[in-house]
């Protein structure tokens, strides 16, 4: 009996896992199709690795991880953004995508992953990266 019951909880917790994750890509599509990260400050934990471009801010809090992403769509005109697809590393489950805009008048696209993780519960964004990067690299210095 009690192994029926963990089953049936572990069932119930995959499933609201779920349902909450796909509201969070939801809400992450949003914030990055109307360029207004402010969307996302709710979703962000404490520490997050973001990559945006060449750059790479490692386990950083949810404030700078604010001011990152108003800098970087700060001059951003004509964005468009669409998930593609789900994946699954050492980091969480993540959706990819890619972001195209106009920035000084030059047409640039750059590939965006975004892996959640739960906590107590709630769904958080882990780690972001707005790079071309491949995935397996992306968390990693190349600064030299």
């Amino acid at each position: 009996m009690k192994k029926y019951i963990f089953i049936l909880a572990l069932i119930l917790t995959s499933l609201s896992f779920a349902q909450n994750s796909q509201m969070a890509f939801s809400r992450i599509e949003q914030a990055f199709k109307t360029a207004s990260p402010g969307n996302l400050w709710p979703l962000i934990s404490y520490p997050i690795t973001i990559r945006i471009e060449d750059s790479l801010y490692q386990d950083i809090s949810d404030i700078q991880a604010e001011k990152i992403l108003k800098e970087f769509f700060q001059d951003k005109d004509s964005v468009q953004f669409r998930f593609g697809g789900i994946t699954s590393s050492y980091i969480g489950t993540g959706q990819s995508g890619l972001i195209t805009y106009v920035e000084d008048k030059n047409r640039k696209s750059l590939n965006v992953d975004v892996y959640l993780e739960i906590y107590r519960g709630d769904v958080f964004i882990s780690a972001l990266n707005i790079s071309n990067y491949p995935t397996a690299m992306v968390f990693f210095n190349f600064s030299n």
